[in-house]
C-alpha cells in the first residue's frame, strides 16, 4: 500500500512538473529547439498523464515506483536544464 501511495504521489509531481515545463518552453523564443523540447514535453506529459490515470484506475500493481522514476526523472532534469537556459 505505501509504495502505492508513493507511486500516484510521484506520478503526480511528474505530471505538475511537466506542465510547469511546458508553460516555460512556451514562453521562450518559437525557435527549432524549442518547438522540439516542447514536442518531447508533450509526449512525456501526456505518458506521465495516462500512467496516472491508469494507476489511480487500479493498474498499480503493474508499475514498480523505481523503474517509474528512472524512466521520468531524467528527462524531467534534461527539459527543466534546456528550459532554464
Amino acid at each position: 500500500m505505501k509504495e502505492t501511495k508513493e507511486l500516484l504521489t510521484y506520478l503526480g509531481e511528474v505530471v505538475s512538473l511537466l506542465k510547469q515545463i511546458k508553460q516555460t518552453l512556451a514562453n521562450r523564443n518559437k525557435t527549432t529547439k524549442m518547438k522540439a523540447l516542447t514536442s518531447i514535453c508533450n509526449v512525456y506529459l501526456d505518458r506521465a498523464d495516462a500512467t496516472l490515470k491508469y494507476a489511480k484506475a487500479g493498474g498499480y500493481n503493474e508499475f514498480n515506483s523505481f523503474v517509474v522514476e528512472e524512466i521520468f526523472g531524467p528527462v524531467i532534469e534534461y527539459l527543466a536544464s534546456e528550459a532554464i537556459k
